[in-house]
């Protein structure tokens, strides 16, 4: 279903330091444009949420950045 998909996101750069060794940055981005997909209508007639919506489908923006060396 196209509503409920999420746009990602990632950059990596690679840094040479001297001649064997490198430091390597990467930042990735999930559910880059923060979309919110709502979830169903509670349905249970006894609750306290009937006909409410009150939960999503998808999570919110996380982004994540990591940096390593190699040599």
């Amino acid at each position: 279903m196209p509503h409920l998909l999420d746009e990602s996101f990632s950059l990596r750069r690679e840094i040479g330091i001297r001649e064997r060794v490198k430091l390597i940055v990467t930042a990735d981005v999930f559910n880059i444009t923060n979309s919110v997909c709502f979830a169903a209508p509670g349905t249970n007639i006894d609750s306290a949420n009937f006909g409410q919506v009150i939960t999503t489908t998808n999570l919110p923006r996380k982004i994540q950045l990591n940096a390593r060396i190699t040599f």
